[in-house]
């Protein structure tokens, strides 16, 4: 039997955390919280390269780990839901289109 689409499967393990027992969210929020290190890791190293790695590409991932943090945050209050805010965090940052890099500087000047 071949696994639901990847979609189906992000919602349904966001709908389990909403009403799983304190332990569950506990291992959860440690598993993810070092998936999102892992990440903003392999970001700083490689780009957005690291994307390409991922079922829901960079779009899907950052709504993923983004409504995992939402639950945490609200049903595991502290310092690991926290933890996992600010890595989160620095990965959407990290994700975010950059403008593009200033070209040199016009070798001719003006005035003076």
């Amino acid at each position: 039997m071949p696994k639901p689409p990847w979609k189906v499967r992000k919602v349904a393990y966001i709908e389990h955390l909403k009403v799983a027992p304190a332990p569950v969210l506990l291992v959860a929020g440690a598993d993810k919280l070092h998936n999102a290190r892992s990440i903003v890791s392999e970001l700083l190293a490689d780009g957005d390269r690291v994307w390409k790695r991922f079922n829901g590409g960079k779009d899907g991932s950052l709504w993923y780990y983004r409504a995992v943090c939402e639950v945490l945050l609200e049903r595991f209050p502290g310092r690991l839901s926290e933890e996992l805010a600010r890595t989160v965090l620095e990965m959407s940052a990290l994700a975010a289109p950059r403008p593009p890099a200033a070209g040199p500087a016009s070798s001719t000047q003006t005035g003076a």
